[in-house]
């Protein structure tokens, strides 16, 4: 990952604090005119939570629109690494420590796999495509059909890693 992965991450770790920012005991619901509810604090605004899941699930659409853009440049490296950062977001925003420690153990080899199988896909682009029915679940607020995509995006990506002609079973006959 290059200067600017490093610099979105970071910026997104400063994101997710700022939402899960202080907690106030005096605080008083403000309507913003083009915006949704808000709780004022003072000279402090802090998001509601109908807002925070806004903001989150707009992220998910960045990562992958990064990832199209990463596809259009053929930058196969930025493409995974935004592949693995949206799957990382996934995880964080579950919050279940366990999956998310299991996740950061794996997460080099699973780069170094996605590096090694690019021909899975017919073209790169593909990959960010196959995260699109992950977010239209999340914004449509629909946990089942996001679950269902989640499942249906990991048993793509593993029948095409081990298919004959694309994945690791065709390149172990071809060796």
């Amino acid at each position: 990952m290059g200067v600017e992965d490093v610099n979105d991450a970071a910026k997104h770790q400063r994101q997710i604090q700022a939402l899960r920012g202080s907690k106030s005991q005096s605080k008083k619901k403000q309507e913003l005119p083009d915006g949704p509810s808000q709780e004022k604090q003072g000279d402090n605004v802090t998001i509601s939570p109908a807002a925070k899941e806004k903001i989150k699930i707009a992220r998910y659409a960045e990562i992958v629109n990064k990832m199209h853009h990463a596809a259009e440049e053929k930058d196969l490296r930025e493409l995974l690494g935004f592949d693995l950062q949206f799957h990382d977001y996934i995880l964080e925003l579950a919050d279940h420590s366990l999956l998310r420690k299991t996740w950061h153990s794996l997460e080099l080899h699973i780069q170094r796999f996605l590096y090694l199988q690019p021909a899975i896909y017919d073209n790169l682009d593909t990959i960010a495509q196959t995260h699109e029915p992950i977010v239209s679940a999340l914004e449509a607020g629909d946990s089942t059909k996001a679950r269902e995509a989640i499942e249906q995006h990991i048993s793509e990506v593993a029948k095409l890693s081990f298919s004959e002609d694309k994945g690791l079973a065709g390149k172990e006959g071809s060796s």
